[in-house]
Formats: C-alpha cells, sequence, structure tokens
C-alpha cells in the first residue's frame, strides 16, 4: 500500500542549512576594497580638469595620427602651452578643425597648463618632434608628448617611439 505524505509539511533537503558566514562576507569586502584601490591613485593624482584635458588631448593626438595614415600626409598637434591646434603638410600655419571644434586653436581652462611641443606623424603613423616629420626627429624613447599640470598635480601623455602608441 502506498503512503501518502501530507501536503501540510513542505518537503525538507536533510543536513545542515549551507551560508555565507560574517567572515567570508568581510574577507569578501576588503578584497575588493583592495582592488578598488588599485584602479583609484590613477584617477585622484589629478582633479577633473586635468584628466578630462589629459582624455581629450590623447583623442586628438589620434586623431592627428589617424588623418595621417589615411590621406598619406604629416599631420600634428603644436602646444602654446595654453593652447593647442592641429596642423597639416608638415606646415604648423596649415591649421584644421579637431571633429567636434567650433575653432581651429584650442584654449585650455583656466589654471590648466601644458608643456608647449610638437607632435608630427608621417604617413605610416610614426611620430616626429618636428613638424615636417623629417628624418632624424623621430620621437626618442621615454618622451612625453604633454605634461599637463592642474593646481600643482601632473599628469603627462606619452607617445611611444616608432609605434606611436598614445598613453598615459
Amino acid at each position: 500500500m502506498l503512503r501518502r505524505s501530507s501536503s501540510r509539511s513542505p518537503a525538507r533537503a536533510s543536513g545542515p542549512v549551507r551560508a555565507f558566514t560574517l567572515i567570508e562576507v568581510m574577507a569578501v569586502l576588503v578584497l575588493l576594497s583592495i582592488l578598488s584601490l588599485m584602479f583609484l591613485p590613477k584617477m585622484s593624482d589629478m582633479d577633473e580638469d586635468a584628466v578630462s584635458v589629459t582624455e581629450v588631448l590623447k583623442t586628438r593626438l589620434r586623431y592627428a595620427q589617424i588623418r595621417s595614415l589615411n590621406n598619406m600626409s604629416v599631420h600634428g598637434v603644436r602646444s602654446t602651452g595654453s593652447s593647442y591646434w592641429l596642423f597639416y603638410n608638415g606646415d604648423l600655419d596649415n591649421r584644421e578643425l579637431f571633429p567636434g571644434a567650433t575653432s581651429t586653436t584650442i584654449t585650455l581652462p583656466a589654471g590648466v597648463s601644458m608643456d608647449a611641443f610638437i607632435v608630427s606623424f608621417d604617413s605610416r603613423g610614426v611620430p616626429y618632434t618636428d613638424a615636417g616629420a623629417n628624418a632624424g626627429s623621430e620621437l626618442a624613447a621615454g618622451s612625453a608628448a604633454a605634461s599637463i599640470t592642474v593646481g600643482g598635480k601632473a599628469g603627462a601623455v606619452r607617445i611611444t617611439p616608432g609605434t606611436g602608441y598614445i598613453q598615459d
């Protein structure tokens, strides 16, 4: 004869109930805190203005490099310290608009400065320190394209010699 179980009591698995202990939860939170602290210093060394100027400058340097690659010509960026612009054909006076810009000269926000520099890219994307991308003026190892300073806190945009990889 078949026995019928009562429908009133729910079926339970035999054995202890498994859950995280307070110590395990705390250990996970500590590990997550440590991991987040590894990425925070990069952003906290500079304030918002410096970070945004750095990111925009990196994007615009990449744009100059892509223009050189696509047009088989020399494009570059010239900075005076308080402003910068995109130039082409190796002539600092041949200015072009950056995408989204309303003026050929980009003026830095108040309190933000950067080193004066010239970076040009040849038709292969190789970076140079002169406007014409002439032989012998290739970017040297360890060179910074720009050091950006806001309120005494500095950040740098670096371009890898030979490849033209742009990083901070």
